[in-house]
């Protein structure tokens, strides 16, 4: 916000509030014109702050009226330049925990990042960073006309599954192996096995049998939301066989 120690300025960013000093001597009425179509009229020299809602270049006029002398009216112009930055911060977001997530901003000269316990800091313009737990980033901006904002960005962190298993063959000399399978996770309600022969389950603890010898790829999927987790085992299935003599 523009204020007094900053006379003679004649060039403003959207969003700056413009204070006017009034200096004629003499005038019992005053009319302001802003060139944007707006007026203001006032009987005194009392300063007076002004917002212009778009960017452009406007002629700022300021009218003094005294119709008890021969000159009854006289008027000054400056005029001014309301640039527009062009700024842009992302919107909230929601990422998965352990995951590279990047904060992203445009529009700047210079950026400066930060988090609610300032444990984070950055001066680039798209930082990036490991999800670990739900945070707030602050960032501020500037450009080359001197323009600058901030705003507020809100991670929120899908808290981790941690996704473990425990299986064993079942070798009973006579036929294919068996597999046990035991669901050891964590930190989630949703869980999926994939079997590798094309069959799934949902089970906390099963027996499967495969139909053909073969090495296969056992995998155990957690899922928060839209974030998954998982763990993978490769096993071999053979069929053992006993040769007896009689």
């Amino acid at each position: 916000t523009l204020s007094f120690d900053e006379p003679g300025i004649r060039e403003v960013c959207l969003g700056d509030a413009v204070v006017y000093l009034n200096l004629s001597i003499g005038g019992t009425e005053f009319e302001w014109t802003f060139g944007d179509g707006n007026t203001f009229s006032t009987m005194d020299t009392a300063s007076i702050v002004y917002e212009y809602q778009n960017p452009g270049n406007f002629t700022v006029t300021l009218t003094a009226l005294d119709p008890n002398t021969c000159v009854g009216e006289d008027f000054t112009s400056i005029s001014i330049r309301v640039n527009n930055p062009l700024f842009q911060v992302q919107t909230d977001e929601v990422v998965c925990e352990g995951s590279e997530f990047v904060l992203n901003a445009s529009g700047g000269l210079e950026y400066f990042w930060y988090n609610a316990d300032t444990t984070f800091q950055s001066n680039e313009r798209n930082p990036r960073l490991v999800a670990s737990e739900t945070d707030t980033y602050f960032v501020s901006l500037s450009d080359n006309r001197g323009c600058a904002d901030s705003d507020t960005v809100n991670i929120e962190v899908i808290t981790a599954a941690i996704v473990d298993f425990s299986l064993s063959k079942n070798d009973d000399c006579f036929s294919r192996s068996s597999l046990n399978l035991v669901n050891q996770s964590t930190g989630s309600e949703n869980y999926t096995w994939s079997l590798g022969d094309g069959q799934f389950s949902d089970l906390e603890q099963f027996t499967h049998r495969y139909e053909e010898d073969g090495t296969y790829e056992v995998s155990l999927t957690a899922r928060n939301q839209f974030c998954e987790y998982c763990k993978v085992e490769i096993v071999d299935i053979t069929t053992l066989l006993t040769t007896l003599n009689v």
